[in-house]
């Protein structure tokens, strides 16, 4: 089959939504289909590459569609760029009606349906809108990244069971199967061989809603162990250091500024721990995937991580450290206990990677496939 996916995105972008998308293409191309990624042209800063950047080979192609490109101009301009993307998009489309059209975006699903059978809705956020209801009704298929969100919207909506399937994010097993100096590593960032490393992977806000990267400093600064961020971007950069110079934790932390993924594959297995400290808000406890926690589960490294409903959906007790969100005294416990018991962690983080190759891009490409198909 052909799949055209239809996203609405800068395209490359730092944010983990283009990472998801190119590596899904990829992934649909790995198991024989014909795909095309159709995006709009924006302004875009970033000049590189999109498959260089992404670390993906060129096995799909991607299309550029013309839209009124006013994003900077506050929510009436993301508006107008979204339908203008939209109504191009879907003169392309028109050429291609037998093409399964595959989407994040609710209002690309809804109008697409209005002339496709063939539209398949991924959903990643909770948006209980009169297009979100739309964009059910007319899709063909659904795929949650995760049980909440789809009792969420089966609670809300009318939604056929024989539509949905739940299949959560994945990662790039092949970048932690590769021979690793963890002592040059190291040494090559200045981190001493001898001290214990927290490793944290990521941004400081996702969606505008904190991530809990101050509880983490917090917390790590009452251990002896030093800091690792990477991946934290630029737009969070400055608030990063800001919060290591409230907790005098400047000279006891390493903000490492390359994230290719190669490289932020690299950071994660220099680690002894790996941290997800997410808050209760309602995103994360009930309806979040997140690419992070399946990138931990591969390295092989122990994940602390708060307790979750939404990640408790892949990790249990024996494959993490759990403590309580929004509280920097029990994530300071979970960390010393991972950093003081070597042999549960290291039972704990054999667990994780062994549940982790289930959750690979061709693995979740294969089975969404089998359900588009079926």
């Amino acid at each position: 089959m052909k799949i055209l996916y239809i996203a609405n995105i800068r395209l490359p972008t730092e944010k983990a939504h283009g990472l998801h998308i190119v590596k899904m293409c990829e992934a649909f191309s790995r198991n024989g289909e014909q795909v095309e990624l159709v995006v709009p042209r924006r302004f875009n800063s970033m000049k590189e590459d999109p498959f260089e950047f992404y670390d993906v080979k060129p096995l799909f192609t991607i299309r550029r569609i013309f839209c009124l490109d006013l994003v900077r101009f506050g929510k009436v301009g993301f508006w107008i760029q979204s339908f203008s993307f939209t109504l191009f998009a879907m003169a392309h489309v028109l050429r291609h009606r037998q093409s399964v059209l595959y989407t994040r975006d609710p209002l690309v699903a809804y109008s697409f349906g209005f002339f496709s059978t063939n539209v398949v809705f991924e959903v990643h956020t909770k948006h209980l809108t009169p297009i979100m209801r739309g964009a059910f009704t007319r899709s063909r298929r659904i795929v949650f990244i995760t049980h909440g969100l789809k009792n969420l919207y089966l609670n809300a909506y009318s939604i056929p069971k024989e539509k949905i399937l739940v299949e959560p994010d994945a990662t790039d097993l092949s970048y932690f199967n590769v021979p690793l100096d963890k002592g040059a590593e190291r040494r090559r960032l200045g981190i001493p061989e001898d001290v214990s490393v927290v490793g944290y992977v990521g941004g400081i806000v996702t969606m505008g809603a904190n991530k809990g990267v101050e509880e983490i400093i917090e917390a790590v600064s009452r251990t002896d162990a030093r800091l690792l961020f990477c991946g934290v971007g630029n737009d969070g950069r400055e608030t990063l250091a800001s919060l290591l110079k409230n907790h005098n934790m400047t000279h006891l932390s390493t903000v490492v500024e390359d994230i290719s993924q190669k490289r932020m594959a690299v950071y994660m297995r220099i680690a002894d721990v790996l941290v997800m400290n997410y808050p209760s808000a309602e995103h994360y406890a009930l309806y979040m995937s997140p690419l992070k926690m399946f990138s931990y589960m591969a390295s092989g490294v122990p994940i602390v991580s708060t307790d979750l409903p939404s990640v408790r959906e892949v990790l249990t007790d024996e494959s993490a450290f759990f403590v309580s969100p929004d509280d920097a005294h029990d994530l300071t416990r979970g960390l010393k206990e991972a950093l003081a018991d070597r042999r549960q962690a290291g039972e704990k983080a054999h667990a994780a990677k062994e549940r982790g190759q289930h959750f690979s891009w061709e693995g979740r490409a294969g089975r969404i496939l089998a359900f588009i198909s079926r």
